[in-house]
């Protein structure tokens, strides 16, 4: 298995640039799907 390792700063340009699509899916009511995604991302980088 191969681990890329990204640095913070990088991160959160991906976080930034992956923003839009995250609003939108909100707006069109997935805001369950949102949180749960989030949820499970706050999970992994813990």
């Amino acid at each position: 298995m191969q681990v890329t390792v990204v640095s913070d700063k990088e991160l959160g340009r991906m976080r930034e640039k992956s923003r839009p699509a995250m609003q939108k899916f909100a707006a069109d009511g997935h805001v369950k799907l949102i949180k749960d995604l989030q949820s499970d991302l706050e999970k992994i980088r813990k």
